[in-house]
């Protein structure tokens, strides 16, 4: 039999017997050459018992001495920056700024940034790029903040919007592009709506593991609850079904606010970035990993990066080249983020 190097979180093991590695073992007893590390199973046979074995996971991070790699233009429209996704084309980058707008009724758009580097940003000649007013579901405020980019699918998109003033009803649409400049917004949208009430869904992540689409999102089942986190997946980003047993159990706490901000796919773990109890003071960014998005272990040294200065807390993330980079909103003007900054961070896991 092939020999198996375990991962944490994973729930693998090798059956020596049938010669296969095995998901889930219950039958630990032909596990006689394994040995458990870090994943919570009883991988050397000696009775189904967990060895007590888990793994730790601490990022740490770096301002880049260059900061900040964007300001916002000012005017109408850059009143401030309310979300920010990043994704690496074959030509460089390109960041999608959802700015929220000077007018007085809280309208918002997308916009977009290209950069060779990912440090040096210039604005896209067309903009914006997600403009608000163009469905009836989402005709007050667009935010197009998740994309993904496939060389043999192209561009995709997934945002929020909702159909008047701040407390409109969110829910999330899709789109796709060959160029992540002009978009075509899917009918069916929204994809994934709403209970019917303002207060349901909030900020959300999506990304691809393994062909399968996977979304983290904010949520509550009624005003007077803090938010939670739930699961949901689907085969092609349009038709999606939520994980039965939602709300994921380590991000459910009645004195708690999880608002989810980025996924990424560290190795075969997913990397959720998430902030808690962000109007109460707590500041900055968390971290949890997953082998199956359900279970997570957070972070040792949550929260893993406290930037001084920032508001809202958007935040563009890439797992590339071994290094997790991040771009984030500093407030330095008022009433929300004017610049962008920029971090590499280092992932170890013990």
């Amino acid at each position: 039999a092939e020999t198996v190097k375990f991962v944490c979180l994973s729930e693998y093991a090798l059956d020596v017997t049938l010669g296969v590695v095995a998901l889930n073992p219950e039958s630990a007893g032909v596990c006689v050459e394994s040995t458990e590390v870090c994943d919570g199973w009883d991988n050397n046979c000696n009775g189904k018992t967990n060895e007590g074995l888990s793994c730790s996971y601490t990022i740490s991070c770096t301002d880049y001495a260059g900061n900040p790699v964007f300001v916002r233009g000012g005017g109408t429209w850059e009143a401030a920056i309310r979300q920010i996704g990043v994704l690496r084309d074959s030509v460089g980058y390109k960041m999608y700024i959802d700015y929220w707008a000077n007018t007085g009724d809280n309208q918002e758009q997308t916009y977009l940034a290209v950069s060779p580097d990912g440090l040096n940003w210039t604005r896209a000649d067309t903009n914006p790029v997600f403009p608000n007013k163009q469905e009836d579901w989402a005709y007050h405020r667009v935010c197009a903040y998740n994309l993904l980019y496939d060389p043999q699918k192209g561009y995709e998109a997934f945002y929020w919007g909702n159909e008047v003033n701040l407390y409109g009803n969110k829910q999330y649409g899709y789109a796709t592009s060959d160029d992540g400049i002009s978009w075509t917004l899917y009918e069916g949208n929204p994809v994934f709506p709403s209970n019917g009430q303002w207060w349901n869904l909030s900020d959300f992540a999506v990304t691809v593991k393994e062909g399968t689409y996977y979304m983290f999102y904010s949520y509550r089942d009624s005003s007077a609850e803090s938010f939670k986190i739930g699961l949901a997946t689907s085969p092609d980003g349009v038709n999606w079904t939520k994980n039965p047993d939602n709300p994921l159990p380590d991000f459910v706490d009645p004195s708690t606010r999880y608002l989810v901000r980025r996924v990424v796919v560290y190795q075969d773990l997913f990397l959720l970035i998430y902030t808690e109890n962000l109007d109460s003071g707590q500041n900055g960014f968390n971290c949890a990993f997953s082998h199956d998005g359900i279970s997570w272990v957070k972070c040792q040294n949550n929260p893993f990066f406290a930037p001084a200065d920032i508001a809202y807390f958007p935040v563009g993330a890439l797992y590339e080249d071994g290094v997790l980079k991040l771009w984030y909103g500093v407030q330095k003007v008022y009433g929300g983020n004017g610049v962008i900054n920029y971090a590499t961070c280092d992932i170890t896991i013990k």
